[in-house]
């Protein structure tokens, strides 16, 4: 049962989760000075 409630603390929510992978898609970005990522999500599934 610990166990479960430790998975819980480390998994992200699914908004962390896929703001975590825009952030780092705005690493690649060509630009400098903006680091944008865009991802667009549609029911937890990444679209584009």
């Amino acid at each position: 049962m610990e166990t479960i409630k430790k998975l819980k603390e480390v998994r992200p929510s699914w908004d962390q989760y896929l703001i975590q992978i825009a952030q780092l898609v705005a690493t690649r970005s060509t630009c400098l000075r903006r680091k944008v990522g865009a991802i667009l999500v549609k029911d937890k599934r990444i679209l584009s």
